[in-house]
């Protein structure tokens, strides 16, 4: 935890989720030391058992950029699936112009061609399985021919009440359904890792909504395990509501193989230049010399 920050690839902050990790450990250490308690067991005894790991990614690179050296660090021991749950957009240059723009590519189905396949070899890289849900991403969404999250009312964090319910019940049930399959494949029913969805200026709605499916279905059909969403989490910190109403405590990953996260990220070739540089949706000013400690909730 006490790295320099330069090693983060942050010039003049701590990551905001260390900064708030620091603040919940001196309030609340006994919870703290459970969680991690907690954490240490549960892949501990994934690990003994070979249990399968089934990580939830909201987008395509989500899952790796967040969990990637946990994964990275099972991939002997246990059968590893990255779920991506929005992998569509349609054919509105207008909803995504500035991604499109800096990534190089003159349409979005040529974009997301793209990014499936570096997701495909940046998931393979960690030792997972990539399964693709055919769900369309927040930007694109309709209702009755009328965009659910005009321009960028996606990045607010809040599911549109159109939506809400029906929505995140069919969602869960996709993922229920590739839990049974996994447990059909493998002879185990599969843990489950899924976004916290860390709140900041910006939410990206898609990460509240796998959030909330992944609740419906902790402790029904599968255990959840709850992962900060890096690199946002630069930047946002967990909401307290929703580790009070889960009974969630955070659990750190500090010592994973950094060199093999690293290669599966720049696996993502169209999305760093988006992610680490010095453009408006950038989250840090370059991409990071060492990658900081994963941090999850339990």
């Amino acid at each position: 935890m006490e790295r320099k920050l330069s090693a983060f690839g942050i010039n003049k902050a701590q990551p905001k989720i260390l900064s708030w990790l620091e603040g919940y450990k001196k309030g609340h250490s006994q919870e703290a030391a459970l969680g991690q308690q907690r954490f240490d067991t549960l892949i501990a005894e994934a690990k003994a058992n070979g249990t399968p790991i089934l990580t939830l990614s909201p987008h395509f690179d989500d899952a790796v950029l967040s969990v990637g050296g946990l994964l990275a660090g099972l991939q002997e021991t246990n059968p590893l699936y990255v779920a991506t749950i929005f992998t569509r957009a349609s054919d509105d240059v207008a909803m995504g112009a500035n991604d499109l723009f800096r990534s190089g590519y003159q349409d979005f189905d040529t974009l997301y061609q793209q990014r499936e396949r570096e997701n495909d070899e940046a998931v393979q890289a960690v030792g997972a399985q990539a399964i693709n849900l055919p769900n369309t991403e927040a930007p694109w969404r309709t209702r009755r021919g009328r965009k659910q999250y005009p321009l960028f009312t996606y990045a607010l964090g809040m599911i549109r009440r159109g939506e809400k319910q029906g929505f995140i019940d069919d969602i869960a049930g996709q993922i229920e359904t590739v839990s049974q399959q996994i447990e059909l494949q493998t002879g185990k029913k599969p843990l489950v890792l899924a976004p916290i969805a860390v709140r900041g200026i910006l939410t990206h709605v898609d990460h509240v909504a796998t959030r909330q499916a992944a609740r419906q279905v902790d402790g029904r059909s599968a255990q959840v395990i709850y992962y900060a969403d890096y690199p946002y989490d630069l930047h946002a910190a967990p909401q307290e509501r929703v580790l009070q109403d889960e009974s969630l405590s955070p659990a750190t990953l500090i010592d994973y193989d950094q060199a093999a996260k690293r290669k599966a990220i720049e696996l993502y070739a169209s999305q760093v230049p988006l992610l680490f540089g010095n453009g408006l949706l950038a989250h840090a000013p370059s991409f990071p010399t060492i990658f900081p400690p994963e941090v999850f909730f339990v």
